[in-house]
């Protein structure tokens, strides 16, 4: 897995990983998010309490990878800029869910993430 807060140029290779020791077999459906550390507020709303409170935007957005089965324990990603979100204002994750139960009722699932990383063009 990649440390905390390195940097990665757009077409490096990173690899992410996990265990597949007590997942179900299935995919790991992967994402990679990025978004600003600091969000931007841009207005004030109440919540369900009645209490004001800042809205914020963090300039994010998301990829979605393809699913990878379970038992891989791994994926090679090639870096790429997600949402115009570079430099190091700015901080990207993976993001895994997997299923652990399916139901005609509904399904359930878990996540994992990993550490943040950053993408300089």
């Amino acid at each position: 897995m990649f440390p905390a807060g390195a940097t990665y140029k757009p077409g490096d290779k990173i690899t992410i990983e996990w265990s597949a020791d007590g997942l179900p077999e299935g995919d790991m459906r992967l994402s990679v998010q990025s978004g600003l550390i600091t969000p931007i507020i841009t207005g004030y709303g109440y919540n369900w309490y009645g209490q004001l409170i800042p809205i914020y935007d963090f300039k994010g957005g998301a990829v979605f990878l393809d699913p990878v089965p379970i038992e891989n324990e791994k994926l090679e990603w090639t870096v790429a800029v997600v949402a115009n979100a570079t430099g190091d204002e700015y901080q990207y994750y993976t993001n895994g869910i997997y299923y652990t139960h399916y139901s005609d009722n509904g399904d359930s699932s878990e996540s994992c993430s990993t550490n943040f990383f950053h993408v300089s063009a």
